[in-house]
């Protein structure tokens, strides 16, 4: 099953911005091949200044609809909710993209396994 991830990156190699923050989000798509490729980058709405508005908050929202979960530094709890409620989960994760992408596919892995036995 393939999937997005919506990456906060300042430097394409690290997972580094804060939510409201991130300018520009790079988009990965994990593959039926469990193979991550690089799809696209996004332009973001102009950061709140790190100020909770709800109408920004929203245009991120819209950004990252067909993804399946956000990666970033940081994450508020407004943010966490709104994305939530769009069935995005928000992952909270410093270091390498590669090491991050490859947890969040343990996870998936992992959680859809027990989904599908009846456990989830």
């Amino acid at each position: 099953m393939s999937y997005r991830i919506a990456v906060g990156t300042s430097d394409g190699e690290n997972v580094t911005e804060h939510f409201g923050q991130c300018a520009k989000w790079t988009i990965m798509e994990a593959g039926d091949d469990g193979v991550w490729r690089f799809l696209e980058s996004r332009a973001a709405p102009p950061s709140s200044g790190g100020a909770h508005d709800d109408e920004a908050l929203r245009k991120f929202v819209e950004i990252l609809g067909d993804c399946r979960a956000v990666l970033v530094s940081k994450i508020g709890p407004g943010a966490e909710r709104m994305l939530s409620r769009a069935s995005i989960t928000a992952f909270e994760r410093s270091g390498a993209i590669d090491g991050a992408l490859r947890k969040l596919a343990e996870y998936y892995a992992r959680t859809e396994r027990a989904t599908a036995s009846g456990r989830g």
